[in-house]
C-alpha cells in the first residue's frame, strides 16, 4: 500500500492530489495506507489535498483517518500554508477551524499561513485566517 512510484508518490498521495476522496477512504481505511507517509519535498497526502483545495479529501484525511494536520514539509510548510498559498479558503477553514491546525506555525523563512495568504493576495483566505488567529 505504501510503495512509491519513480517520483516518490504513494497511491494515497496521488489520490489526494487529484481529490479522489472515495479512493483515499479505501486506501487509508480499508487497506490501512500510511496517511502520514512523506513523499517528495517532505509532503504528505494531506498537504497535497490542501494545496489543490480538495476540502472533502482534507476532511477524510484529517477527520476520518487522523492525518497529522501540523506536519511540516522540507520548507517548513504545513497543509494550512499550502491551502493559504493557493487561496483555498474552505480548506483553510476546515484545517484550522475544524481540525485545529496551528495558525501560528512559521515556515523556515518565518512566515505564517496568514502572511503567505497576504503575500500572494489571497484576500478572502487572509481574512479567514485573521479571524481564526483572533479567535484563539
Amino acid at each position: 500500500m505504501d510503495a512509491v512510484d519513480l517520483s516518490g508518490f504513494t497511491p494515497l498521495m496521488l489520490a489526494a492530489m487529484y481529490g479522489h476522496t472515495d479512493t483515499v477512504n479505501a486506501l487509508a481505511g480499508t487497506y490501512n495506507a500510511n496517511v502520514d507517509a512523506v513523499g517528495p519535498s517532505g509532503r504528505t497526502a494531506l498537504m497535497h489535498a490542501a494545496r489543490y483545495g480538495h476540502t472533502a479529501t482534507v476532511n477524510a484525511l484529517a477527520g476520518t483517518h487522523d492525518a497529522n494536520v501540523d506536519a511540516v514539509d522540507q520548507g517548513g510548510w504545513t497543509a494550512l500554508m499550502h491551502a493559504a498559498w493557493n487561496g483555498h479558503t474552505d480548506t483553510v477553514n476546515a484545517l484550522a477551524g475544524t481540525y485545529n491546525a496551528n495558525v501560528e506555525t512559521v515556515d523556515l523563512k518565518g512566515k505564517t499561513a496568514l502572511m503567505i495568504a497576504a503575500m500572494y493576495d489571497r484576500t478572502d483566505t487572509a481574512e479567514a485566517l485573521r479571524a481564526l488567529v483572533a479567535s484563539r
